[in-house]
């Protein structure tokens, strides 16, 4: 793959820019600066300060109760109320990227955990992404046998001078594919 990233910041200005690409796939986003802290989300009111880039990529649902297309995804949310799916029912599925990303400004890199569910016969994929496009963790396949299966927990390590990072749920083969995640955080 051939992939390419540069971001560029306008201190007066207060943002900074991220402009990315790979194969078939745009990505871009314009943000100000964040903090550690703007990176954790519980995704209780929304999703924080996490965005869907406007290039094609669908957005992750938001849900307080279970997903649309049983039997598939979590009954509950890892904690609180709500979580985040990919809403896989037609047309968003077969072969869909879902994808939600946020800037990091962080110096010296950190961890960066959440968790997640993916139950149903046909899940496909769930994977971290710096901004060249390098995968930094990547799950496939059915992980749990029950909607009311625990979450799992990852846990990933963010190299020094990640600029953005992606996170991307690509539905399966059937429309009984949707992946949650709950419970953001990053620490440096």
């Amino acid at each position: 793959r051939d992939n390419k990233c540069a971001c560029t910041r306008s201190e007066g200005q207060g943002t900074q820019q991220c402009g990315c690409s790979r194969i078939g796939t745009a990505w871009h986003a314009a943000v100000g600066f964040p903090t550690s802290a703007d990176l954790d989300c519980d995704f209780e009111a929304d999703r924080c300060s996490w965005t869907t880039p406007s290039t094609g990529e669908l957005s992750w649902s938001h849900s307080s109760s279970p997903t649309p297309s049983p039997p598939t995804g979590p009954l509950l949310a890892h904690s609180g109320n709500s979580y985040l799916h990919t809403g896989t029912g037609s047309p968003n599925s077969p072969w869909r990227e879902f994808v939600m990303q946020h800037a990091v400004t962080t110096v010296g890199g950190g961890t960066l955990s959440f968790w997640y569910h993916m139950y149903g016969e046909g899940i496909g994929s769930l994977a971290v992404f710096g901004a060249t496009g390098s995968v930094l963790w990547n799950i496939s396949g059915q992980q749990h046998i029950f909607s009311n299966g625990s979450w799992r927990r990852a846990s990933i390590s963010i190299p020094e001078g990640t600029p953005l990072l992606r996170v991307v749920g690509t539905s399966g083969g059937t429309f009984k594919n949707d992946i949650a995640i709950d419970d953001i955080k990053f620490q440096q």
